[in-house]
């Protein structure tokens, strides 16, 4: 199921805040009302809201590039987004956006993302850890950047193959 890279699947977590509550309840409310979902994602873009166009415009890479198929919801992408506390978290919830929807083999959801995180999301030293393990060691790795995540060869794909 998983790349190269292990994604925030299986990580240690924590409850959410009070706050990542409320975001979490207003998007399955919004999700039950496609025009309020669509109007979220909307605002969200004529902000230029940056975690979230990091989110948007990885994963659009990634489907041109390599998995055309690749299907997530909006609002697992908004959640993830607005619970990223920099651009490094960003990336490494798209790249488990992605291994979820391998997983899977159909689009992801909001409610998968509840059924992959039932007890609550990744705790920050998980993220410290993930992002410190990927990085790409001169010596041993032959990627084209100081970081793994952002060679999509290292990315899942739906048929389970590599580029």
């Amino acid at each position: 199921m998983q790349g190269k890279i292990k994604s925030l699947l299986n990580c240690k977590v924590r409850e959410m805040t009070l706050e990542e509550s409320k975001l979490f309840l207003m998007l399955m409310m919004a999700e039950k009302n496609l025009d309020g979902i669509k109007n979220i994602d909307k605002k969200l873009k004529e902000d230029n809201f940056f975690p979230y166009m990091v989110m948007l415009k990885r994963l659009e890479a990634f489907k041109q590039l390599h998995s055309p198929t690749l299907d997530i919801d909006i609002a697992p992408q908004i959640l993830c987004a607005m619970l990223s506390k920099n651009p490094a978290q960003v990336v490494m919830w798209a790249y488990t956006l992605n291994d979820l929807f391998v997983h899977l083999g159909r689009k992801v959801t909001l409610s998968d993302f509840i059924d992959a995180f039932p007890m609550g999301i990744p705790e920050e030293d998980e993220y410290r850890a993930l992002w410190d393990l990927q990085k790409a060691r001169k010596e041993t790795d032959s990627c084209c950047t100081d970081n793994m995540i952002d060679d999509f060869s290292n990315w899942s794909l739906p048929d389970g193959k590599k580029d």
